[in-house]
C-alpha cells in the first residue's frame, strides 16, 4: 500500500511542527507501508529526500519574495499575521495543486491533515486525482470562527473525504458543533516513539515545575505563573520551554509576581532535546484551553512526569485524576496553586503518579495508532476502484 500524507507541518529544515504527523508516518513505515510527505517549504526549488523511511516532498511556493507562510508557526496564523503571507497565498494554492497532481499518481491513498487547508486541497482536486481522501482532524480547525464560510469549507471536507478522523473524542464533539455528522467519524489518538522519553530520572535537588509549548494567549502560561507565585513550598524551579509572541508580557508578568530568581525562560528548545528536559521536570503543566489532543502531555508521562493539566480539550482521555496525572478546571489559577503545592509537598504521591503515568503512555505509541490507520486503509482500499468509477 502506497500513501500520500499531504500536510502544511511538518519538522523539516529544523522546523518543531508537525511532529505528531511525523510519529503516524513513523508508525506507518515501520508497519511496511510506502509513505510519501508532501509539505511547502522555503527552498527556492523543489527537492525530494528520504527520511524516517518515507520519500520527502518539499515544494516552493514564492518564487520571486521571501516565503512568508512559515513565519507565524503554521500557515493560518501567518495569513492572519502578515501582509506578505497574504499575497503569496495564489501561489501556494497553484504549487500544491500542480505538486499534488504530479506526485499523487504514484499513490493509493492520499491522508490530508487537518481539514484546511490540506484536506480541502485533496478533496477539490478529486475529480482529477480520483483517489480516496483520509482526513486527520488534528484540532485547530474546529477552533476557527464558526461562521457560515467556515462551516461550508469544513463541511465540504467532511462530506468528500473518503474517511474523517478525530484525534479525540473531544474534538469529535467539537466537529459536531459546526454541523458536521460525526457518526462516521473515526477516533484515532495522537501518538508518540516512546522509547525516545523513556530517559533515566534526573534528580536536580529541586523540584522542577515546567511546561512546554508555544506562548501564545490560549495557552494560558500566564495562569501558570499566577499559580506558581502562590506556591508555599520552597526548594523549586519553574522552567518555561518555548517561544512565541507572549513572551515579553510573560517575563514581565514574573517580574511583577516577583519570581523571576527560580523562573527560567528557556526559549525554543529542539525537539530532540525535549526528553532530555523532560526527564528533569517533576511536575509538568499543561494549563491550555485549545487542544485537540496533547501530544506534550504523552510526551511527559512517558517522561516519568506527573502531569497537571486542564480538565476536558482531550486531557481527560489521556489521564485519569489522582490516578496517572490530575485535572483542573481552566484559567482557574487557585486551584493550579492548590494542586501544585500538594504534589510538591509530597514526594510519594509524585512517584506513584510518575509510574502509573509512564506505564498508561504506552498506550499511545506510534505503532498502536499506526495499526489503527492501516485497518483504516485497509477497509478503504475499495473505495480505490469505486473513486476510480465515480469520476
Amino acid at each position: 500500500m502506497k500513501v500520500l500524507m499531504l500536510t502544511s507541518s511538518y519538522p523539516i529544515e529544523g522546523s518543531p511542527l508537525g511532529p505528531f504527523v511525523r510519529n503516524v508516518v513513523r508508525g506507518l513505515t515501520w508497519q511496511g507501508v510506502e509513505v510519501g510527505v508532501l509539505i511547502y517549504s522555503t527552498k527556492r526549488k523543489f527537492s525530494s529526500y528520504s527520511m524516517d523511511g518515507a520519500t520527502i516532498y518539499e515544494y516552493p511556493y514564492a518564487l520571486f519574495t521571501s516565503p512568508s507562510l512559515h513565519t507565524h508557526r503554521g500557515l493560518i496564523p501567518s495569513v492572519k499575521n502578515s501582509w506578505l503571507a497574504r499575497l503569496q497565498v495564489p501561489g501556494y494554492l497553484a504549487s500544491t495543486s500542480y505538486h499534488l497532481l504530479r506526485i499523487v499518481k504514484g499513490y493509493d491513498i492520499i491522508h490530508a491533515h487537518w481539514y484546511l487547508p490540506s484536506g480541502f486541497f485533496a478533496c477539490l482536486l478529486k475529480p482529477l486525482h480520483r483517489k480516496p481522501v483520509v482526513t486527520t482532524a488534528w484540532g485547530a480547525e474546529f477552533h476557527l470562527p464558526n461562521n457560515l464560510l467556515i462551516r461550508r469549507m469544513l463541511s465540504f471536507v467532511h462530506n468528500r473525504s473518503d474517511a474523517v478522523v478525530a484525534v479525540s473524542k473531544y474534538m469529535k464533539d467539537k466537529a459536531h458543533e459546526y454541523g458536521l455528522n460525526t457518526q462516521q467519524m473515526t477516533v484515532i489518538p495522537n501518538c508518540i516513539d516512546i522509547s525516545h522519553f523513556s530517559l533515566p530520572r534526573k534528580k536536580s535537588g529541586k523540584i522542577i515545575i515546567g511546561t512546554a509549548r508555544r506562548l501564545v494567549p490560549e495557552k494560558r502560561v500566564s495562569d501558570l505563573l499566577e499559580a506558581y507565585a502562590k506556591l508555599k513550598s520552597g526548594g523549586t524551579e519553574l522552567w518555561i520551554l518555548g517561544d512565541g509572541p507572549q513572551r515579553s508580557r510573560l517575563e514581565r508578568i514574573s517580574k511583577e509576581l516577583g519570581i523571576t530568581q527560580t523562573t527560567r525562560f528557556m526559549g525554543m528548545v529542539p525537539p530532540d532535546d525535549v526528553p532530555s528536559y523532560l526527564s528533569q521536570i517533576d511536575i509538568f503543566v499543561n494549563p491550555s484551553v485549545q487542544e485537540g489532543m496533547a501530544t506534550a502531555n504523552i510526551e511527559a508521562m512517558a517522561a516519568g512526569c506527573v502531569v497537571v493539566a486542564t480538565n476536558g480539550y482531550g486531557n481527560d482521555e489521556v489521564m485519569t485524576h489522582g490516578v496517572d496525572g490530575l485535572l483542573y478546571e481552566g484559567k482557574n489559577p487557585a486551584m493550579l496553586a492548590s494542586l501544585l503545592s500538594t504534589l510538591a509537598a509530597d514526594a510519594r504521591k509524585r512517584m506513584k503518579i510518575s509510574e502509573k503515568a509512564r506505564k498508561e503512555s504506552t498506550r499511545f505509541s506510534f505503532g498502536h495508532t499506526a495499526r489503527a490507520y492501516l485497518l483504516l486503509y485497509k477497509a478503504n482500499t475499495a473505495l480505490i476502484e469505486r473513486t476510480l468509477k465515480k469520476y
